[in-house]
């Protein structure tokens, strides 16, 4: 807990998205450095990539709340935002894979 309240963010992005309930985790991370961020977790395995984290709800509430359109019935859609600010990005590693 110590690491927590020190911030480092590391610790917090471990503890965020070992959360597996969306409320907590977004009450957790009002308390966290990464309050104002989009937080995006990456699980890269063999051959494919996972995404989660806040990216999901973001791109429904584009579809459903922007659009009025289903995010439930089997539709595939195209959604073009504009680019994010790359080079500000913060990256932090918090798992090895298969050979770790």
């Amino acid at each position: 807990i110590s690491k927590l309240q020190e911030g480092d963010k590391t610790v917090w992005a471990k503890f965020l998205f070992s959360l597996k309930d969306q409320h907590d985790f977004q009450a957790f991370k009002l308390l966290s450095p990464f309050a104002d961020k989009l937080l995006i977790a990456v699980n890269y395995g063999c051959g494919f990539v996972n995404f989660h984290g806040e990216l999901e709800p973001l791109i429904a509430s584009i579809i459903r709340d922007g659009k009025g359109w289903k995010t439930y019935d089997a539709d595939d859609y195209v959604v073009a935002l504009d680019k994010p600010d790359t080079e500000n990005a913060e990256v932090f590693w918090v798992k090895c894979g298969i050979l770790g």
